[in-house]
């Protein structure tokens, strides 16, 4: 009997330290399915305590510390008190517009042309826009992927895009129809507004805080969307598309065509129109499919127009936004420059077009605290022309001191448009003024003094020389190639004057 009472005791022993065990395993695996470590998570090859989400494992300093983002992206985004390289870098908005081409996220400059890659390619995204409060790119995922730190991306989730072309997860929107694809969305406000491809094209409306969609309208059949005053602007075909958000079932379509400038396409537009751009000024942007950045001109009347400016790659499979301080050098003016100097006590005023459309003329103001303007002068405009046109106003009582100056323009249709503001101060002497710049095959050089100018190429080679007299110089450089160049004036009185000039 004391043999079985001992042998039992021992069964009791053993089977109570495999619960203890079991349950210690079961703990762990809690545990670790609770703190994201029951998996590799930082990609080292093991899966060990480093997986706990403390950022401290060599292997990948970056493994998320905080897994709840929704709204904004923190600037702390990993949670660790600082803002490292773990952390997303705003987009170097400037003037670019911004393109994703096959999973390929690019920088593009409209006036150029240049694309530039940003990051590596990843999953392909759509209904992108930029987001003001922390400078990052939101959109949603169209098909499944990873993000920055390896968290599963699956269609339909929101995500955000950094300066550096790193995609974050943000959250799984909820209310909205998974059974659609969006191809069309941008960002305003703390919302971000997507548009179903099928079923009636609905739009929804995502709250970036709360991750909560709700229906916004119906019937935006457009590739891409642009927003300018609440109203979503896009390309269907030869027709632009605008649904005004605040009145969401009230959809107008109005039937394009290429505006009447030389050297422009004639006719509607054909193929399909991708991304939608908005620029500085609330121009309105779209891009082939088949190759071109185009402007549409009049969308708010009932006969828009585009224009061709740029060129952009042909594809099938893109999205498109932009930043508030996005530029795109595009007709009707395309202003090349605005330069103010001073004639024996008068201002001169010399600004140069290389297109205009439309144009009606132009509006000079003048302040003297660059606040409070008064309109000075009109100077007519060329209508509509792709010649560079060269302008020349004298202002025949200038303020005393310094004095600010603002150009404007105006179409015949009312549209106006302000140029920057230039200062100027002809109470101090100047000894050179030089103009018009940009040159061409000729410029003007007023001088103070007698002596002489020379102009030097970017590799410091003396392409041109010439003696100056006192008074208004002439200077030929129909042979000088188009570039940037610098201007040496030495004059006789000891001084030297050193102007960049540009020939065009």
């Amino acid at each position: 009997m004391k043999k079985n009472k001992s042998m039992k005791k021992n069964y009791l022993s053993y089977w109570s330290k495999c619960i203890r065990n079991w349950s210690l395993v079961i703990g762990l695996a809690i545990f670790a399915t609770e703190f994201s470590f029951g998996q590799d998570d930082d990609g080292d090859g093991v899966t060990n305590a480093q997986e706990v989400i403390d950022g401290t494992d060599p292997d990948n300093p970056c493994n998320r510390l905080s897994a709840s983002i929704t709204g904004s992206v923190s600037p702390d985004t990993t949670g660790n008190g600082i803002v490292d390289a773990c952390d997303p870098i705003p987009i170097p908005c400037e003037i670019f517009f911004y393109q994703v081409i096959d999973g390929q996220f690019y920088r593009y400059n409209s006036g150029s042309g240049v694309y530039e890659a940003i990051g590596s390619a990843s999953f392909s995204y759509n209904a992108m826009g930029y987001h003001e409060l922390d400078g990052l790119f939101y959109a949603m995922a169209s098909e499944s992927g990873t993000d920055f730190f390896g968290d599963p991306i699956v269609e339909h989730d929101i995500i955000a895009i950094d300066g550096l072309g790193n995609k974050y997860f943000l959250f799984s929107p909820t209310g909205i129809n998974t059974n659609q694809n969006y191809n069309t969305g941008f960002v305003s406000g703390n919302f971000i507004y997507v548009v179903g491809q099928y079923f009636q094209r609905p739009v929804f409306k995502i709250d970036l805080a709360t991750g909560v969609g709700i229906a916004n309208g119906l019937g935006f059949d457009a590739a891409d969307g642009a927003i300018i005053s609440d109203v979503m602007y896009g390309m269907a075909g030869n027709k632009l598309c605008a649904i005004d958000l605040t009145y969401p079932f009230d959809v107008t379509f109005k039937t394009t065509t290429y505006c009447s400038v030389a050297g422009s396409p004639s006719g509607s537009p054909s193929g399909n129109f991708g991304a939608a751009f908005v620029a500085d000024t609330d121009q309105l942007f779209v891009s082939s499919n088949a190759g071109g950045l185009y402007r549409v001109f009049n969308y708010l009347s009932a006969s828009p127009c585009l224009v061709q400016g740029a060129q952009t790659v042909q594809t099938t499979n893109n999205d498109g936004a932009s930043c508030p301080s996005a530029y795109a050098p595009f007709l009707p003016i395309e202003l090349l420059a605005f330069d103010t100097g001073c004639e024996e006590n008068k201002v001169r005023l010399n600004w140069t077009t290389v297109t205009e459309l439309d144009n009606d003329y132009f509006t000079i103001e003048r302040s003297r605290d660059a606040i409070n303007f008064e309109s000075i002068a009109s100077i007519a405009g060329k209508g509509s022309t792709t010649t560079m046109s060269h302008y020349i106003w004298i202002d025949e009582s200038p303020l005393s001191g310094t004095a600010y100056y603002r150009l404007s323009q105006t179409d015949f249709d009312g549209t106006k448009e302000t140029f920057k503001t230039r200062s100027v101060n002809c109470s101090v002497a100047q000894n050179v003024s030089l103009y018009p710049n940009p040159i061409e095959n000729v410029f003007l050089l007023n001088s103070k003094y007698g002596g002489s100018i020379s102009l030097f190429d970017q590799a410091g080679r003396l392409v041109l020389e010439q003696r100056i007299i006192a008074g208004m110089n002439t200077i030929q450089s129909d042979q000088i190639a188009s570039g940037s160049y610098i201007a040496v004036v030495t004059l006789e009185n000891g001084t030297l004057e050193v102007i960049k000039v540009i020939k065009f």
